[in-house]
């Protein structure tokens, strides 16, 4: 992309786009940058759903009322309810596992270890806590 252009993602500079100059000149690469923004925009807006419990498996919480559903940011509060001595589960297809970054309690991480399982010929990444919890409610932020 050339120094001439210029936009903005989120008031954020992310690299220099122009329409037109203003030497009335069109700029040749207009199609291919719309093409461009309207795949992005596509993304962000991607709906995405994953599942989140206390269990000791990823079929413990594999049903809707541990489903949850956001945004391609992943970026959630969720109230988990574990029994004693349950792990923090999350379960979520291959294929949005690239846009998870992490948990946490109270502002720290959860050590989570990860599997790889196959349920029903779909693959998923399931993580799960290195701790065990008390029975309770837990508030667990995802990608904070």
């Amino acid at each position: 992309m050339s120094d001439e252009r210029s936009g903005y993602r989120n008031g954020i500079l992310i690299y220099p786009v122009s329409v037109v100059d203003h030497n009335k000149q069109g700029y040749a690469g207009l199609q291919e940058d719309v093409k461009e923004l309207k795949q992005w925009m596509e993304e962000e807006t991607k709906q995405v759903t994953f599942w989140i419990g206390g269990g000791s498996e990823a079929s413990d919480i594999m049903d809707d009322s541990h489903k949850v559903q956001t945004d391609i940011s992943m970026k959630k509060s969720v109230n988990v309810v574990c029994e004693a001595d349950d792990n923090i589960i999350v379960v979520m297809g291959s294929d949005i596992a690239k846009y998870f970054v992490r948990i946490d309690l109270n502002g720290y991480e959860i050590p989570m270890t990860e599997t790889t399982e196959t349920i029903d010929e779909k693959t998923y990444k399931v993580l799960t806590s290195v701790n065990t919890y008390s029975a309770g409610t837990y508030n667990i932020d995802i990608n904070s």
